[in-house]
C-alpha cells in the first residue's frame, strides 16, 4: 500500500482551492492560523506534512515556509524550505508585520466590495487578498475607518 499516495489524497480532500490558488485546510485550524492534522499517530501542521509527501523529508531544524503568506495553505508548490533565519527575512522583506497584517487600502476595500457584488464568498475574497474571513465581512459591513486586519481568526470586533 503506497502511504504517501495516501496522505496526498487526504490532503486534497481536505482542502479547499482559493482564487490565489492556494489549498486552504478546512479542517482544524489553529489560533494561530495554521492547519493541523493527524499523522503517523501525532498531531502536526498541514502544511509540513503536504511539503513532506509531495516532495521531499524536511532536515532536522529547518522551516516549511509559505510564499503566499497564507498560513492555512497546503499547496506544495507554495511552501518552500527555510531556516529561521530565512523565514525572518522572507517577513521583512514582504514587509510583513508580525501577528498583524497591514490595513487594507481604500482601493482594496472597493475591490473587495466589487467581488462580492460578482457573488464571490467572503473566504475567496479573504484569500485574495490574505487576511482572514471575518476581516472581509467586518470591512464590508463595518464604518470606512475601521480598516485593520488580524492573521488570526479574530471576534468581530477585533477586525
Amino acid at each position: 500500500m503506497d502511504f504517501k499516495k495516501l496522505t496526498q489524497d487526504r490532503i486534497r480532500a481536505n482542502i479547499k482551492v482559493s482564487l490565489s490558488g492556494c489549498w486552504e485546510w478546512q479542517l482544524y485550524i489553529r489560533r494561530n492560523g495554521y492547519g493541523q492534522m493527524k499523522h503517523d499517530g501525532k498531531t502536526v501542521d498541514a502544511h509540513r506534512v503536504s511539503y513532506e509527501c509531495f516532495h521531499h523529508e524536511i532536515p532536522a531544524g529547518m522551516f516549511v515556509c509559505h510564499r503566499c503568506d497564507n498560513r492555512k495553505c497546503a499547496n506544495p508548490d507554495h511552501l518552500f524550505l527555510g531556516t529561521a533565519q530565512d523565514n525572518s527575512d522572507d517577513m521583512v522583506a514582504k514587509d510583513r508585520p508580525r501577528g498583524r497584517k497591514p490595513k487594507l487600502t481604500d482601493e482594496q476595500i472597493q475591490e473587495a466590495m466589487s467581488l462580492r457584488r460578482q457573488g464571490l464568498y467572503y473566504h475567496q475574497i479573504a484569500a485574495h487578498f490574505g487576511v482572514t474571513t471575518m476581516c472581509i465581512h467586518n470591512h464590508l459591513n463595518a464604518p470606512a475607518n475601521d480598516n485593520e486586519c488580524s492573521t488570526r481568526q479574530t471576534r468581530a470586533s477585533e477586525c
